[in-house]
């Protein structure tokens, strides 16, 4: 089964094939190297323990600033349930919650027949144009 630290790090994973990656304790920051919209930049956590993070978030902030970007964060709740507080004591936020489903092979089950579905489990392993179609 997938773990939450699997998928955190898969969010470090494909923000890092799209953005200029800064680490900084705590975080690393991702910037569009031209885009300014928020969409494009954020910060991702990489440690769960994460109590004492002022200085972190004021070097989030100057980094930021500094590119003429806002500050925010994406990440997985499970794996930092006490991050969105912490930010709002710090003055961000909460712009919007996503929430992850996940099903593997081993906790699939079929409610329905529906007709020509096909399902498949896409790994590293699988090939390009898996990935693609989906």
């Amino acid at each position: 089964m997938t773990s939450i630290t699997q998928l955190q790090e898969y969010l470090h994973h494909i923000a890092q094939q799209q953005y200029e990656a800064v680490k900084i304790p705590t975080f690393t920051l991702y910037f569009h190297p031209s885009e300014t919209l928020t969409f494009f930049n954020y910060g991702i956590p990489n440690v769960t323990e994460i109590e004492t993070i002022g200085a972190a978030l004021t070097t989030v902030r100057t980094e930021f600033s500094n590119r003429n970007r806002r500050a925010r964060f994406e990440y997985l709740e499970e794996f930092n349930p006490k991050l969105g507080t912490i930010l709002r004591q710090n003055g961000f936020i909460e712009e919007s919650r996503q929430y992850l489903m996940v099903c593997s092979a081993e906790t699939y089950s079929s409610n329905a027949n529906v007709a020509n579905l096909v399902i498949e489990e896409i790994t590293e392993n699988s090939e390009v144009s898996a990935a693609q179609q989906f």
